[in-house]
């Protein structure tokens, strides 16, 4: 059965990674149905292979390899990759972000600097105000930054990027890149049936 929805999806136009996401999020729920309430006696989607992505920019993580990667992360890369994977959000912005484009109120948070130029507003998930909540609880008084360094300074590209490389290793997650949080995004943002959605 899991084999013919693979086919009817691709048949469908379905890319592989778009796929590969709605099989993570069906051995999620398995592995709780498992693991957790032991409702079922095995996982059959552990026995089905994951389409091949070939394009990097459609890289999205399964829901095991998100949690590996956050179990290996410091406490402050954890909430840089939390934020990203629930505001789609660039790393530049993420690490140029002030206090002052932050409004905890509205659920918002405004890029000044977007791609574009011009300034985006980018709504926030539960997840992500919970991050930022936690945030403005030890922020810095010497630095208007959301996500600053520990001497209060702009965290550099170059050090997150090492040290997000060396929790990718950790984690033993393939084939990934900063930048490919987001793209996920878009999956924490989709509609859900409960009506207080």
């Amino acid at each position: 059965m899991i084999s013919r929805y693979k086919s009817r999806r691709l048949q469908e136009g379905a890319k592989p990674a778009t796929l590969n996401r709605e099989l993570s999020v069906a051995k999620h729920a398995f592995n709780l149905g498992l693991k957790e309430w032991e409702w079922c006696k095995e996982n059959p989607f552990c026995k089905v292979k994951m389409e091949r992505e070939n394009n990097a920019r459609d890289r999205v993580l399964g829901y095991d390899e998100e949690e590996r990667l956050l179990d290996v992360c410091p406490k402050w890369l954890a909430e840089i990759v939390t934020f990203a994977l629930h505001t789609g959000a660039r790393m530049g912005e993420i690490l140029e972000l002030t206090w002052r484009d932050v409004d905890l109120f509205r659920r918002v948070v405004v890029i000044q600097q977007s791609k574009t130029g011009k300034p985006k507003t980018i709504p926030l998930t539960p997840t992500a105000m919970e991050v930022l909540k936690a945030k403005v609880k030890v922020r810095h008084i010497n630095t208007s930054l959301v996500f600053p360094s520990k001497n209060a300074t702009r965290i550099s590209n170059r050090n997150l990027q090492r040290t997000f490389y060396v929790a990718l290793k950790k984690g033993q997650v393939e084939g990934f890149r900063f930048h490919d949080l987001r793209h996920y995004a878009e999956f924490r943002t989709m509609p859900s049936n409960d009506s207080n959605s």
